[in-house]
């Protein structure tokens, strides 16, 4: 399994639970062993009833389920979501890796290592020190790109170009050339690199005592209402929503969908990018709506 996981380096594993040999279970802890920070993610295909799996493979580090047999749009919806997390997820790690190397260029060891620590006010005392006052930014766009014995004059500085500004907050787009969004949400939704990222499960109308909400719109209240405590639980708000995928089992129950989200999300400036698929029905006939999330906070 090592093997294949480092020649293939695979971006979304499906994976049975019940299988010869080693259990589905297994798998999971044993791809947490060979990378535990960055294996790929797992969506569990189980029965519609067989919740306890469910919970298991939770606890064990799966990321999403799928109810066998699978359904098409589902299934399509669900793997398309985990890839666009995977590949923000790496996107995310690059630039990390890209600022650690800038910072370990421009600083000494020793305080890279104390940034990495958690410290954020280095104030040390030296005796005995001159001071040369330069412009950081420029020079340290020289040193970045790996040419230390580049040292600017006055003069130089028209020569140089002006080092690329780094977004610090959730930006939302729609470009000019293409058409405007039909709905609810931005085209384009681009996360900071610094960002402190939030995958949200799958939402069902469950009320915090267990049991089901009744009707459609009161599922769908409850959903939204779950998904804004999950938010606060982590210290965000709707803000910070970058992405939700909405699946309806009834295209009758669109109209109160959008009005219940708008009333519980009334800034149309902060709508995440969105997608909303009608399937045929959810892991259980007695739920009418899914909402699963990203959210990400600077």
């Amino acid at each position: 399994m090592e093997e294949l996981h480092r020649r293939h380096d695979f971006d979304l594993i499906l994976l049975d639970v019940h299988m010869p040999h080693m259990s589905g279970l297994e798998v999971i802890d044993r791809l947490k062993e060979i990378d535990r920070q960055f294996y790929p993610p797992v969506i569990v295909m189980t029965g519609a009833d067989d919740l306890e799996t469910r919970f298991a493979a939770l606890d064990h580090g799966a990321r999403d389920f799928l109810t066998k047999p699978a359904r098409k749009e589902e299934m399509l919806s669900r793997v398309r979501n985990m890839l666009e997390v995977r590949h923000l997820n790496r996107q995310n790690q690059t630039e990390r890796e890209r600022y650690q190397q800038l910072l370990q260029n421009i600083l000494p060891t020793y305080i890279v290592e104390r940034l990495n620590e958690g410290e954020t006010d280095i104030v040390d005392d030296f005796h005995d020190v001159s001071v040369l006052f330069a412009d950081l930014g420029r020079r340290a766009r020289v040193v970045a790109s790996g040419d230390r014995s580049v040292f600017l004059r006055p003069g130089d500085y028209a020569n140089v170009p002006a080092p690329r500004r780094r977004t610090t907050m959730i930006t939302r787009r729609n470009p000019a050339t293409i058409a405007k969004p039909i709905g609810r949400y931005h085209h384009g939704v681009q996360v900071p690199p610094n960002a402190r990222l939030l995958y949200i499960s799958g939402q069902l109308g469950m009320n915090p005592d267990g049991t089901a909400a009744t009707t459609p719109a009161e599922q769908i209240e409850r959903v939204f209402q779950n998904i804004l405590a999950i938010l606060k639980d982590n210290d965000m708000g709707p803000e910070d929503l970058v992405k939700t995928v909405t699946f309806l089992t009834r295209r009758e129950d669109v109209a109160v969908f959008r009005e219940i989200r708008g009333r519980m999300f009334p800034n149309t400036a902060i709508d995440p990018a969105a997608t909303l698929v009608f399937i045929s029905g959810l892991a259980d006939p007695k739920w009418f709506v899914e909402v699963e999330a990203v959210a990400a906070k600077v």
